[in-house]
């Protein structure tokens, strides 16, 4: 199922059915005991924010409740062929994505004070209300340049990053690639072919 999402009475609905969703030439499926959001940052209410001149917010990619965890998910995925964009440094990366998460944690609040649809409203107070925030990068790597060593260094200076760059709201940091299995790591993601 793709991750269209339409802001309508529907929203709750489809929501609780996009448990598994494309997202950025990945495939994600998520227990389903997690509240997902997937294409957070296409949402009209969040476009209203990013298009806003004097706010210009940028938002992650998914938003995933699981009991009081909020996770804020950036997928970013270099290998496919329509990617235009280079890798860029880890540096700007981590930046971007920082900033990504910190937005979106503005835009929940915003959302769940003033959204006059009840069923997001409900949804961002939900996100607001968890007791920790974990900002996880999912990045696959372009196949074409990578290396193992290359790609186990340049995502481990993306955590190290992220954990200076979100010290002021997040409780933990994650960076993963889809073959990773880790513990933490509840729900599973592989390549979409379709997008490759």
């Amino acid at each position: 199922m793709r991750n269209t999402i339409r802001l309508t009475c529907y929203w709750r609905k489809t929501i609780d059915e996009m448990k598994q969703f494309t997202q950025d030439g990945n495939v994600y499926e998520f227990p389903d005991d997690w509240l997902v959001v997937p294409a957070y940052d296409e949402l009209p209410f969040f476009k209203r924010l990013s298009g806003n001149q004097a706010i210009m917010a940028k938002g992650c990619d998914i938003v995933a409740v699981c009991g009081d965890e909020l996770w804020l998910i950036e997928a970013k995925d270099y290998d496919r062929k329509s990617v235009k964009e280079t890798r860029p440094k880890s540096t700007e990366l981590a930046t971007t994505i920082a900033r990504k998460g910190f937005d979106t944690l503005a835009g929940l609040q915003v959302g769940s004070r003033y959204q006059p649809n009840p069923e997001v409203a409900d949804i961002c107070r939900q996100a607001v209300n968890c007791k920790k925030v974990i900002v996880c990068a999912t990045i696959e790597p372009s196949t074409a340049i990578s290396s193992n060593h290359y790609d186990r260094q340049f995502l481990h200076q993306i955590r190290e990053q992220l954990k200076r760059n979100t010290a002021g709201y997040a409780n933990k940091v994650y960076v993963t690639q889809n073959r990773d299995e880790k513990a933490w790591k509840k729900w599973s993601s592989h390549k979409d072919p379709s997008s490759r």
